[in-house]
């Protein structure tokens, strides 16, 4: 691993744990602090590594489906969970976004659904999606040591 991408995973890892908390507690995404990790994000890219642009670009593709499905679901997923998802892109690439994406969404379903048949939770119920990401992108750095 390269000290650019080391930059890159302290960033996701600064973004990832900050959201979190923030999403436990208040239920919101800072849109500003989200921003400035992507455009950190950007820069570590740009000048200084040569790298898959296109990887990179659909990264953050996949965290625009997430703002659409967003919007078209009246925020069922949040507009700022959409805006993390970009910022990942970012910073991970596509595949590795894609797979961040595919272990939140699993394990997000899994605790939803583990609420409703132990009856704390309704189908109304409000989980932070945030949290989820940062359990998918443990759970992918376990499946990495391992391998």
């Amino acid at each position: 691993m390269d000290k650019f991408e080391t930059v890159r995973i302290i960033m996701f890892l600064i973004l990832i744990i900050t959201e979190s908390i923030r999403d436990i507690k208040t239920h919101q995404i800072s849109i500003t602090f989200v921003s400035i990790i992507g455009i950190m994000g950007m820069i570590t890219y740009m000048p200084f590594v040569k790298t898959d642009f296109i990887s990179v670009f659909l990264g953050m593709v996949v965290g625009l489906s997430v703002l659409l499905v967003s919007f078209f679901s009246r925020q069922q997923i949040g507009y700022g969970d959409g805006f993390v998802m970009i910022v990942t892109g970012i910073l991970l690439g596509f595949r590795n976004n894609m797979a961040l994406l595919l272990g939140a969404l699993i394990y997000s379903a899994l605790v939803g659904l583990a609420l409703l048949i132990i009856r704390k939770a309704d189908k109304k119920t409000e989980l932070p999606f945030v949290p989820f990401v940062l359990l998918s992108f443990i759970s992918m750095g376990v499946i990495r040591w391992m391998t």
